[in-house]
């Protein structure tokens, strides 16, 4: 069995961010931090300069 190393997805704080927000909850749940969505979102968009983006 392969283990998954945290640091390679996490930097510490976000790690900590995650688990506060795991704790307590019954599984199964999904945590998703929108501001990795939102600066990815932006970087993948950086690829198409022609299209116009849905967020500013």
């Amino acid at each position: 069995m392969t283990m998954i190393k945290i640091d390679q997805y996490f930097d510490p704080a976000g790690w900590q961010k995650f688990t506060q927000a795991a704790e307590g909850r019954e599984t199964p749940f999904l945590v998703v931090d929108l501001s990795r969505i939102k600066t990815k979102y932006h970087e993948m968009v950086g690829f198409f300069p022609m299209q116009k983006s849905i967020m500013q």
